[in-house]
């Protein structure tokens, strides 16, 4: 659920929001906190999606994919503080209380995500994919690694199973690369005082966790094979020093693949790390030319707001980079390492509606 004001636009902010002369969208939602739960009442439906609210003390359009009833009550919480408002629909006063069956067991985890993302699995797969399923502690990252080697055609097999399996968990990338790791915290000083040459070796430097090898990691390997589809994506990890402190950054690059229609190329970075204080973070970053939206997302709404202090800071530090960042945003939930994010890529290709 997406809000605005009433006073900007009558359509999700975006595109068609109005914005004062410094980008920022007219009103602000900085009285709102991640996590944050609200009550509000739908006043009128403007269009198949779009709904006319009262929230907070004051009137708003509110995009939303799960329909609402004009009178009801709705219950929501924040997930996202930005140049927009996002919002995670909770429940309705105008809902029927579901009645679950318990006479009939409900499908597993491994035959619900097979049917999601349609991968046809043969017996012995199904089986011993289901098994290992059974026995890992986090079931959900087993199961789109097993149907990620089916769908690209690789053996269901044991150690492309775990390799997928620790790529995909906070907890797994335990690797000592100390020895490998380049201290950036000068550099990313410098590139925020305005150094070019420093904004240069940063680049290069993750320009360097894509091209290396990875050392024969073979989830590395099975994650940059490319599908026939029209996004290019990459996978890599980067150890470096911040602050004395090891840190391992995986690193997912998606890009569009040019065309004779296209003049313009998006591209998306996602990086996850963990931190001793805010503990695991994903920060995304989603670049149409020189115009840039950046998402950061911790694991507590405690983390996000923390995050939320540095909006200024990241900014800046954006715009000397040569970026015209057009949003930044803080959300929370738990979203698993970078290497998810190509795993649901290539599962979703031909299967549901994506979002690049």
């Amino acid at each position: 659920m997406t809000v605005a004001h009433v006073s900007s636009t009558a359509h999700v902010v975006g595109t068609g929001s109005r914005r004062a002369a410094d980008g920022h969208v007219n009103g602000s939602f900085e009285k709102f906190k991640v996590g944050q739960r609200l009550d509000m009442s739908v006043l009128q439906q403007i269009e198949e999606q779009q709904y006319l609210v009262s929230m907070a003390g004051g009137q708003h359009v509110v995009d939303s994919l799960v329909p609402l009833n004009v009178g009801a009550r709705v219950r929501a919480v924040v997930v996202s503080v930005g140049d927009r408002l996002e919002l995670k629909y909770l429940s309705s006063d105008s809902e029927p209380a579901a009645v679950p069956d318990e006479t009939s067991p409900g499908p597993s985890l491994l035959d619900t995500l097979q049917a999601r993302y349609k991968v046809a699995l043969d017996s012995d797969q199904h089986d011993s994919l289901e098994q290992a399923v059974s026995r890992a502690a986090d079931p959900t990252s087993m199961a789109l690694g097993g149907l990620f080697l089916a769908k690209s055609g690789h053996p269901v097999a044991e150690e492309g199973l775990q390799a997928l399996y620790v790529a995909q968990r906070v907890d797994g990338n335990a690797a000592n690369r100390s020895s490998a790791a380049g201290d950036v915290t000068q550099l990313v000083q410098s590139a925020a005082e305005g150094d070019d040459s420093a904004s240069a070796a940063l680049a290069e430097m993750l320009g360097n966790a894509f091209t290396d090898d990875g050392g024969g990691d073979l989830s590395r390997w099975l994650l940059n094979i490319q599908n026939e589809g029209s996004v290019a994506y990459r996978y890599g990890t980067l150890p470096v020093m911040v602050a004395g402190q090891l840190v391992e950054l995986d690193l997912v690059h998606f890009q569009q693949r040019p065309t004779a229609s296209t003049t313009t190329q998006i591209r998306r970075l996602v990086m996850t790390f963990d931190t001793q204080t805010l503990g695991p973070l994903q920060v995304e970053a989603r670049a149409l030319d020189n115009r840039l939206i950046i998402t950061f997302t911790g694991q507590t709404a405690e983390a996000a707001t923390e995050l939320s202090a540095y909006s200024g800071e990241v900014r800046q530090l954006a715009s000397r980079l040569g970026w015209n960042v057009e949003g930044v945003g803080y959300e929370y939930g738990s979203e698993g390492r970078a290497a998810r994010q190509i795993i649901d890529h290539v599962l979703s290709a031909g299967s549901v509606d994506m979002e690049f």
